[in-house]
């Protein structure tokens, strides 16, 4: 899925390949274009997604029982007002001998912090209060996606030190407020977005919100090897439970959903 078009439909063949059949447009009832991460409430069996206009990038937005919460982008994009109002300009470019070089202007991004934050609001006064949940520099979160607008108390997070390579995850307990559970991946490892994977034990047997696995690609830099790890989500050090060997090396940033045996077999 992307924000600039429709969804596209795929199937998983005999041979474990993935083939992409094409756009999926509802019947012709589907909007231009779609989200990336529309959220699928599991009970209701509804699927949220969002418009915006004018244009902006708006990448993710969450939901809860009677909300859905976006955040207010300033930057919009407004292309028949570059085209139709904007002639070609002319002017005098002083080239200065002792300028800085551009580099010093633009921050590294290894220096890039990004800052989890929770945010409580009172929908009687308007009022917002937000808390640091972690000190670390953290990406690509994932939750029980059994949860999707219900409340939910653990987050896991990939641990960004150096953009985009994740040196580790964590896990993040919501209503502690701080973190619950941490394993570094090792020198010259580096993964890509964690997904929580709950655990499988039948459709009448509740479960713990965090009983079930983390899961991540690994790349190993110095011996050039890739894996798919899988960590014990209820470890305080997410135990490795299973590594499988990669034959080939998944991109850094890379990241989509989990599809259990259940949801191959539907396509």
């Amino acid at each position: 899925m992307v924000e600039t078009d429709l969804p596209y439909s795929i199937r998983i063949t005999e041979e474990g390949d993935i083939e992409t059949i094409g756009r999926h447009d509802f019947d012709g009832k589907a909007p231009v274009n779609m989200t990336a991460h529309p959220k699928m409430d599991e009970e209701t069996g509804k699927c949220s997604r969002f418009d915006a206009s004018p244009p902006t990038y708006v990448h993710d937005f969450g939901i809860t029982e009677h909300y859905a919460i976006f955040p207010d982008i300033v930057l919009e994009m407004a292309p028949m007002d570059m085209i139709m109002l904007q002639g070609c300009q002319s002017g005098i470019i002083i080239v200065a001998t002792n300028a800085l070089k551009i580099e010093n202007f633009f921050h590294n991004l290894d220096k890039v912090h990004f800052s989890l934050e929770k945010l409580r609001i009172d929908m009687k006064t308007g009022e917002i209060t937000r808390s640091v949940l972690s000190k670390r520099s953290l990406e690509l979160g994932s939750t029980n996606v059994s949860y999707a607008g219900k409340k939910n108390r653990y987050v896991y997070m990939a641990v960004c030190e150096q953009v985009p390579k994740m040196s580790g995850v964590v896990k993040i307990d919501l209503e502690l407020g701080r973190e619950v559970a941490f394993r570094s991946y090792g020198g010259s490892c580096f993964g890509g977005e964690v997904l929580f994977v709950g655990r499988d034990t039948g459709d009448d047997i509740e479960c713990d919100e965090d009983d079930g696995f983390v899961v991540s690609y690994v790349h190993n830099e110095r011996e050039n090897e890739s894996r798919f790890v899988v960590m014990d989500a209820k470890s305080p050090t997410l135990d490795i439970v299973a590594a499988v060997k990669l034959p080939g090396t998944v991109p850094y940033g890379f990241h989509g959903i989990f599809l259990g045996e259940k949801e191959l077999q539907m396509m």
